[in-house]
C-alpha cells in the first residue's frame, strides 16, 4: 500500500508471507560427516517454514535541505527450522528440527540527510531487538538479543577540489541467554581523500576500528592506512600508479559475530605493508 501525501511525502506499508521448504540436505535421515569430529544427520520429518515480513516506511525527501526516512520493519519466522547441537560425545552430533516458539525480530531505524550542492551530511540511528530459542544438549534456551547502531557521514561533490569521504559509526549489542551475556562495543572511523589535477589522481583513505568485550575484557584497536597515486596524459594508452596498502603495518584485528547457538570473537589477519608499482596500458 502506497500513499504519496504529496509530490516528496510518501507512505509506504508492505506485508509479506513466505513459506520455505527443507533442503535435500535436511531430509536425508543418513549421517553425513561434515569434518573429523562433526556429524550432521537429516531429519525427514522437518515441515516448511512460514516467514512474515511487516514494514512501515516513510519518506520526506528535497533536493537541497533536510530530508527524513523513518522506517520500522517486524519479521515472525513460525515453525523454523534449527539445528540442535549434541556435544556430550566424542563427535559433535548435529540435528535439524522445527522449532514451536516464533522466531521475533524488530527493527527500527531514522536517518537524516541534509543535501547541499557541494555535499551532502547524514545521520542514522537504528534499534534492532530479536528473540528466538535453540537447543544444546537437549535443553532449550531462550535468547534475546539488542543492538543499538548509530553512523554519522558527510561527503563533498566538488568538480576541481579535494573531495571528502567521511563516517563514524558506534554499535552496541548485548547478547544475552541462560548459557552466557556477552555485551560489546565496536568503534568504526573512516575517512577517504581524492583529488585529481590535469593528468594526476591522488587517493588516500584511513581506517580505524576499536572493539571491546566487556564480558571479557578483550579490546582490539585497528587501523590501517591506504594511499596512491596514478599519473596518466591525456588520450595516452599508458598510465602508472604507485600504491600503497595497509602503510601502518597493522597486523590482526578483533570482532565478534552472533549466530542461532553460539557467540563468538574472530581475530583476523591481514596483509603486510605492500608497495606495488603498476604500469597499465589500454588497448
Amino acid at each position: 500500500m502506497d500513499w504519496d501525501i504529496t509530490n516528496r511525502k510518501k507512505l509506504t506499508f508492505k506485508y509479506n508471507l513466505t513459506n520455505t521448504f527443507p533442503s535435500t540436505r535436511q531430509l536425508i535421515s543418513n549421517n553425513i560427516l561434515n569434518n573429523y569430529n562433526n556429524i550432521y544427520i537429516g531429519n525427514t520429518n522437518l515441515k516448511e517454514t512460514f516467514y512474515h515480513f511487516i514494514s512501515l516506511i516513510f519518506r520526506n525527501y528535497k533536493t537541497y535541505g533536510w530530508s527524513f526516512y523513518p522506517s520500522i520493519y517486524y519479521k515472525i519466522r513460525n515453525n523454523q527450522v534449527q539445528n540442535i547441537f549434541n556435544t556430550s560425545t566424542i563427535f559433535n552430533v548435529i540435528n535439524p528440527i522445527n522449532i514451536d516458539i516464533p522466531n521475533k525480530s524488530l527493527t527500527s531505524n531514522f536517518r537524516v540527510v541534509y543535501n547541499y550542492k557541494y555535499w551532502k551530511a547524514t545521520l542514522l540511528t537504528e534499534y534492532t531487538n530479536s528473540n528466538y530459542a535453540t537447543f544444546i544438549n537437549n535443553n532449550k534456551i531462550k535468547s534475546n538479543n539488542n543492538s543499538f547502531l548509530t553512523r554519522a557521514s558527510f561527503r563533498t561533490v566538488y568538480d576541481n577540489k579535494p573531495n571528502i569521504d567521511f563516517s563514524y559509526s558506534q554499535t552496541y549489542k548485548d547478547n544475552t541467554n541462560s548459557l552466557f551475556s556477552a555485551i560489546s562495543n565496536l568503534s568504526n572511523l573512516d575517512v577517504a581523500v581524492d583529488y585529481e589535477y590535469e593528468n594526476w589522481k591522488f587517493k588516500t583513505e584511513y581506517l580505524y576500528n576499536f572493539y571491546k568485550n566487556n564480558a571479557t575484557k578483550n579490546t582490539n584497536s585497528f587501523n590501517e592506512l591506504n594511499a596512491s597515486i596514478f599519473y596518466q596524459k591525456e588520450n595516452s594508452r599508458w598510465g602508472f600508479e604507485l600504491l600503497g596498502t595497509n602503510i601502518g603495518n597493522n597486523i590482526s584485528k578483533l570482532n565478534s559475530t552472533l549466530s542461532a547457538n553460539l557467540f563468538s570473537e574472530r581475530r583476523s589477519y591481514v596483509f603486510p605493508r605492500t608497495f606495488v608499482i603498476k604500469a597499465i596500458y589500454k588497448l
